[in-house]
């Protein structure tokens, strides 16, 4: 029997970089909600509000701090084991795709419910201790809860998430999309109940303190986007005595169903005036601003649902309990007909949200769908969002004294203009406009003129589009009270981005909204009276940062030789991480120095670049980047700045480059500095090779600056190639292996360039001259890597293939295929024939190169990878991609056998 080859285990340890944006924010109109305040009691929340925001980041959520918008916890779960194998400590490889927050009981923790794309729905339990260091933490490092999860520590010492294993429910099929507690209409409430939607159009409801499901509820046709509780005075049943609870979801199908949790069934769908619903909300609307829960009801305690439409349309319903509107009786402009409605009908049709004839964009004035509708935790304020804008449109809700008083003068308005009304009691609308009693008004034929402004008008008079069997009418009733009377527009957000989600962030002196943009950033702002006026609002950006996240995604990834600092390049922005603590150093605007004229006084504009290139240079201190426009920058990594620049160093994008590293001598990680001989007598200067679309492979001398100036570059020599260069590489011996160089010269520095013929071309480094044509590859070789002893050469073609080279003779020694889309990045381990490879299809492999078999296949980004970086030992790997997040690889000491992993 043949013993097997062993490898160490590399798992994933953490990921950092994504703060506010994930692929799955684009599926669910939560992707964003603010943690509930340590402070908050049963019946408010505190005065400072909540403070720390959770947003999806694939894999974990992540806790921004409010006040300095850093990192402040990092909710994550660790990888379910398939058949024992690995370590049970790494990072688990689902995204997370929704998620709510609620206090959990007296002990001032908080309960966060997530869903997540392979169907679960996790509870994890914060506790008090832990929500308070969130709230407390102010720098951008490590001071909050879990923010560093590593495999290298011993066990024991392991700094874990911030929840370590949370109440796992499963009972979707599919991904989920929506999760939402029950408060009892108060938002600062504990809950013991949670209900979840998924893309199989199921809502389940779950009782989080026994740990299971109570049942599940179908009737959507398609993927759920909301689920809400709705707890409204009635009859007496799932909500206590007296109490009604009920579920409001809004699915793919466009529909709106209000289901009853104590017979367990659809009691109503409703749709907007025909139009498809693409959100909703719920809320209660009371006079204790925070909600007072059961005990809170009182004559000014209502709830209301506000649904998104496609066609940009925000339509409002009124939840009661069935039976509800007999019980109390009679209202203004309920006539019999709508009164035997409402007996049977939770929902009753409020019209649609109008703007003023100024505002643009939202409401009837905008065709783009709408992407999610919040309330204000105190249910005073409304937002609404639409899925292609930058806009949040903020609507005030009046109370019920300013909405009867609303209803008069429209009404009165009407009866003024001739149009009288439409429906209902005649004589109960002419006296509530101020008219006779005996007064008999009539319903207007007439259609709305040109010069009729929306909100002298009726925003649904000509919805009378048929409704589906058990719907409600589209038609509401003129003569009570609209949304046009009880939703008053006070301003419009306006982000710098386009809007991923947002949530109101719990205040009382101000309304405050977070925002999560498409950008990986969030920002914060404020709603405030204008000075000097009485009802003139206006929105202003309180905060902003976009510090901890590319904006799109990363192109490249380099270690610093210490393996302490990685440089991610992504369009117009570098970032410089601190590998140990995930946090960011800094952030590097890639632009060109403005330009002055003669004069002085005008001149170029800093032009911004699309950076595709990266490495550090000897010494750690400056990096060099190649951009898409062909310019060659030389960044300072502490300062930030541009301290070199070589415009239009070539006339094509800068694909690849390197940095020829000095002979280094086995077991030793000193540079050799130009100039100074090494212990072999000999002198290498620091030089950086480019290649570009230009057809020319381009070698720079690293000149030394004075303190002012920093470093320059010098163009030295240029290799024409007879097509467009894809990738360059150096060879990177030992000092051992030049020292045994042979006859043929095989361990010479050598030069490797890849191009767009699919040719791998070999030359030696001193003389430029040609020495191995490398065939094989169907599609080019998207990046190169050699081995440290100089004898085998791996090549990553988009052709999805893996070529393993001899340097001795250029012969192919194996194909290895595996990844199922082009393979862009491939990296040797140092001092050894292991290598790892890179792919769009999201996947990262490990193979070993003597015996062509892959070891692992590590799965976990969501979107195509594009760069790798491998540490000097191999003890971790970074890879990054179009999903802009960084994933941190870390070897362990579990023993891998290949012929397991294959089975």
């Amino acid at each position: 029997m043949v013993m097997q080859h062993t490898y160490l285990r590399y798992e994933c340890a953490d990921s950092f970089g994504l703060s506010a944006s994930s692929s799955s924010s684009s599926h669910t109109t939560s992707p964003l909600v603010v943690l509930p305040s340590p402070s908050s009691s049963s019946s408010s929340v505190g005065g400072g509000g909540g403070t720390t925001a959770l947003s999806l980041s694939c894999s974990h959520i992540l806790g921004v701090d409010l006040r300095t918008l850093s990192p402040s916890v990092k909710i994550g779960h660790r990888e379910t084991l398939t058949g024992g194998v690995g370590t049970g400590r790494a990072l688990n490889s689902d995204e997370v795709t929704c998620v709510d927050a609620a206090s959990s009981g007296d002990y001032g923790g908080s309960r966060v419910a997530s869903g997540w794309q392979d169907g679960a729905v996790r509870v994890f339990e914060l506790k008090a201790e832990e929500v308070e260091a969130a709230s407390s933490s102010s720098g951008g490092g490590t001071d909050g809860p879990g923010l560093v999860h590593s495999l290298l520590l011993s066990e024991g010492d392991d700094d874990e998430f911030a929840s370590r294993e949370p109440l796992v429910l499963n009972g979707h099929s599919g991904p989920v999309r929506c999760v939402a507690f029950d408060r009892g209409g108060n938002a600062a409430a504990s809950s013991t109940r949670l209900a979840s939607g998924g893309s199989d159009g199921a809502v389940v409801v779950w009782d989080i303190l026994a740990e299971t499901g109570l049942f599940r509820l179908k009737g959507h046709a398609g993927p759920m986007a909301d689920a809400s509780f709705a707890f409204v005075p009635g009859r007496g049943g799932a909500g206590g005595p007296g109490m009604d609870l009920l579920i409001t979801s809004c699915g793919g199908d466009g529909l709106i169903k209000v289901w009853d949790l104590e017979g367990q069934c659809c009691v109503q769908t409703a749709v907007a005036s025909g139009r498809r619903v693409s959100c909703s909300s719920v809320a209660r609307i009371g006079t204790d601003e925070y909600g007072g829960g059961q005990g809170g009801i009182d004559d000014e305690s209502r709830w209301r649902l506000v649904a998104g439409c496609a066609d940009g349309t925000t339509a409002a319903w009124s939840v009661e309990a069935p039976g509800a509107a007999a019980a109390r009786g009679p209202s203004d402009g309920d006539d019999e007909k709508n009164r035997e409605d409402s007996e049977s009908l939770p929902l009753r049709p409020m019209g649609l949200l109008t703007l003023p004839a100024n505002v643009e964009g939202g409401g009837g004035n905008s065709n783009a769908s709408a992407k999610s509708v919040h309330f204000h935790p105190s249910g005073r304020y409304a937002g609404v969002h639409q899925s292609d804008g930058k806009e949040i449109l903020i609507f005030r809700v009046r109370s019920k004294e300013e909405s009867r008083k609303k209803r008069t003068r429209r009404l009165r308005r009407r009866r003024e203009k001739g149009k009288g009304g439409a429906g209902g009691n005649n004589a109960e609308a002419d006296a509530a406009a101020g008219g006779a009693p005996g007064a008999k008004g009539k319903k207007n034929k007439r259609k709305r003129g040109i010069l009729d402004s929306d909100s002298e008008s009726d925003a649904v008079d000509d919805d009378a589009a048929a409704a589906p069997a058990g719907a409600i009418a589209p038609q509401h009733d003129v003569e009570a009270v609209s949304a046009q009377d009880e939703f008053e527009y006070l301003a419009t957000i306006r982000a710098s981005h386009r809007l991923r989600g947002f949530s109101f962030l719990p205040t009382r002196k101000s309304i405050r909204v977070a925002c999560a943009l498409s950008t990986n950033s969030i920002e914060v702002h404020a709603v405030k009276k204008v000075k000097g006026t009485s009802d003139v609002y206006e929105a202003t950006r309180v905060r902003s940062s976009d510090m901890y996240g590319h904006p799109t995604g990363i192109r490249s990834l380099a270690l610093s030789s210490d393996d302490r600092r990685c440089l991610s390049v992504s369009k117009n922005v570098a970032k410089v991480w601190n590998v140990g603590n995930r946090s960011c150093l800094r952030s590097l605007p890639l632009a060109l120095p403005p330009r002055r004229d003669g004069s002085g006084r005008g001149g170029r504009r800093a032009a911004h670049c699309y950076g595709l290139c990266s490495a550090f240079l000897p010494g750690n201190a400056h990096a060099a980047v190649g951009t898409r426009e062909g310019h060659l920058l030389i960044l300072d990594v502490d300062s930030g700045d541009v301290v070199h620049a070589e415009e239009n160093a070539h006339d094509g994008a800068i694909w690849s480059l390197d940095v020829k590293r000095p002979l280094v001598k086995s077991g030793t990680m000193r540079f050799q500095v130009q100039g100074e001989e090494d212990d072999m007598g000999e002198s290498e200067s620091i030089a950086v090779v480019t290649g570009s679309a230009d057809k020319s492979v381009k070698f720079w001398d690293l000149l030394r600056g004075d303190d002012k100036h920093g470093p320059e570059l010098e163009h030295s020599r240029t290799l024409k190639m007879s097509d467009d260069v894809v990738a360059v590489r150096y060879s990177h011996p030992s000092a051992e292996s030049v020292a045994e160089t042979d006859d043929r010269g095989a361990s010479k520095r050598m030069v490797f360039v890849s191009t767009l013929d699919s040719k791998v071309n070999v030359f030696f480094d001193d003389s430029l001259k040609f020495y191995l044509c490398l065939y094989g590859h169907k599609l080019p070789a998207l990046s190169l890597d050699s081995s440290d002893d100089g004898t085998l050469l791996a090549s990553a073609g988009a052709d999805k293939s893996v070529r393993i080279w001899g340097l001795d003779f250029g012969d192919c020694h194996a194909s290895m295929y595996g990844h199922d889309d082009s393979v862009t990045d491939v990296k040797f381990v140092r001092g050894t024939h292991y290598l790892f490879t890179a792919s769009k299809d999201g996947t990262l492999r490990y193979w070993d190169a003597d015996r062509f078999q892959v070891v692992q296949v590590l799965g976990g980004h969501v979107a195509e990878m594009n760069s790798m970086a491998v540490s000097r030992l191999g003890a971790f790997v970074l890879t990054g991609g179009m999903d802009r997040q960084v994933r941190v690889w870390e070897r362990t000491r579990d023993v891998v056998f290949p012929e397991e992993e294959r089975e």
